[in-house]
């Protein structure tokens, strides 16, 4: 057992994980997230990221966009038992289409001590085609979009500016299959 979950983690269950996006289709009504989790954490799978929103005001149909790592076995188990409870409508794994586009959103604020680190924060920024959002004598808030790497790696390119503070919050991955 991992000291870090209540959950039992299965024997060899990260040898073999993958990332996958599952793009879930259901009727907007209560009780059906906690349902839709529950199918993850049976099996003692971590979400990493999970968004909801309204798709279809007229039809009452939300688009839930669930980010895991798992074997592909288990992630297409997960799809068929998705796929069976009556308030889904479709559950796709992005990962398994010829064509789909992922994207997410990060707020970044960058606490900085000198003209120096701002210069440097600002060559990002440039590089990264980031939005400034707001800017203070001392920090400065940035928006920035696209797939989940590019996002680590501006962050990743961040941590090389010594001295500076970095707070941020990421929207995790939305997708569509095209």
């Amino acid at each position: 057992m991992s000291s870090t979950s209540v959950y039992p983690t299965p024997i060899n269950a990260f040898k073999q994980s993958k990332r996958s996006v599952l793009s879930v289709i259901v009727d907007n009504e209560p009780g059906i997230l906690a349902r839709i989790v529950g199918l993850f954490s049976g099996r003692g799978y971590n979400i990493e990221a999970l968004n909801v929103t309204v798709v279809d005001v007229k039809k009452n149909l939300s688009r839930i966009t669930i980010e895991t790592l798992g074997e592909e076995k288990v992630i297409s188990q997960i799809i068929a038992q998705l796929e069976k409870l009556v308030p889904v409508h479709s559950a796709t794994n992005l990962a398994n289409l010829s064509e789909s586009y992922e994207a997410e959103i990060c707020l970044v604020k960058i606490e900085f001590e000198n003209e120096e680190q701002d210069q440097k924060i600002l060559n990002f920024a440039d590089i990264y085609r980031s939005r400034t959002v707001q800017k203070r004598q001392n920090f400065v808030v940035y928006e920035i979009s696209g797939t989940s790497e590019r996002i680590n790696k501006f962050l990743d390119d961040l941590d090389t500016i010594g001295g500076i503070k970095v707070e941020l919050v990421r929207s995790g991955p939305i997708g569509l299959g095209i």
